[in-house]
């Protein structure tokens, strides 16, 4: 989980009622001592109540275990104080996901999710143990239409080494910033509220406010235009992107964050 991640939690307590803690800045895959690197974290949440059969529910079935959704993955959880229950409670929630909302033959997910999904432990320190599947978007582009959402404009993303990129131009502009092209350095010039942004295409280094900030996800070019991995919007543009699955509906909803 992290920046606009989308978890779906049963309610299991009269009055829904919610909390959360622990947070930590790192943490290794099984947790199995009592403490990761353990931090202080200030975080910002929308909770949204979901009545049975709303079509953002990730299936039709009996809601029992938690689900969650990234700019990569669907991530069907298994919790159980048995780790082999909880593994099993994992896998019956990916082809109960596959199969009400992608329309996939039950034995087809079974055996898709056997050859193509990892499974991860997700922590066996606590009484109640955790695993996590995590399915990849982009094998399912066949099944599913994708687009951004910003500010009621919907930009369909470019699948690129199985990523999604957008136009930084066209994501900026409509965020209210403005942009200019510098053609001999091959760079974006982005003013966007206070913001000063510089993005050089194939350079892992961007420049914010004139202080270089390192990113894995690099600017490209392609088909004349600059385009980012979704991720950049908000790690650089400093733009919230949630996503969400509703129907056959992929979509990353974009809007500046508080401190833009």
């Amino acid at each position: 989980m992290g920046v606009g991640a989308t978890i779906y939690y049963p309610i299991q307590v009269k009055g829904g009622l919610f909390y959360t803690g622990d947070p930590h800045f790192a943490q290794g895959d099984g947790e199995v001592a009592l403490t990761a690197l353990e931090a202080s974290l200030r975080g910002t949440v929308r909770l949204t109540v979901l009545k049975k059969g709303d079509p953002s529910l990730p299936h039709r079935g009996e809601f029992t275990q938690p689900f969650a959704e990234t700019e990569d993955y669907w991530i069907p959880i298994g919790l159980d104080p048995d780790l082999d229950e909880a593994m099993k409670e994992s896998v019956r929630e990916s082809i109960q996901f596959l199969s009400d909302k992608l329309d996939m033959d039950r034995s087809v997910a079974y055996a898709y999710l056997s050859a193509a999904t990892d499974y991860e432990v997700s922590q066996v320190v606590d009484r109640t143990k955790g695993v996590h599947g995590l399915i990849r978007k982009t094998d399912f582009l066949e099944y599913v239409d994708v687009a951004m959402n910003v500010g009621g404009t919907l930009i369909k993303p470019v699948v690129h080494n199985n990523e999604f990129y957008v136009p930084i131009r066209t994501i900026s502009e409509l965020l209210g910033g403005t942009v200019v092209w510098d053609n001999k350095t091959r760079t974006t010039q982005i003013k966007l509220g206070t913001k000063n942004i510089s993005a050089q295409i194939g350079s892992d280094v961007y420049s914010i406010n004139d202080k270089l900030v390192f990113n894995s996800n690099v600017p490209k070019l392609l088909n004349g235009e600059t385009v980012v991995p979704v991720s950049v919007i908000n790690e650089i543009l400093g733009a919230y992107v949630n996503w969400t699955t509703i129907d056959k509906m992929l979509t990353a909803n974009v809007s500046l964050s508080k401190k833009q």
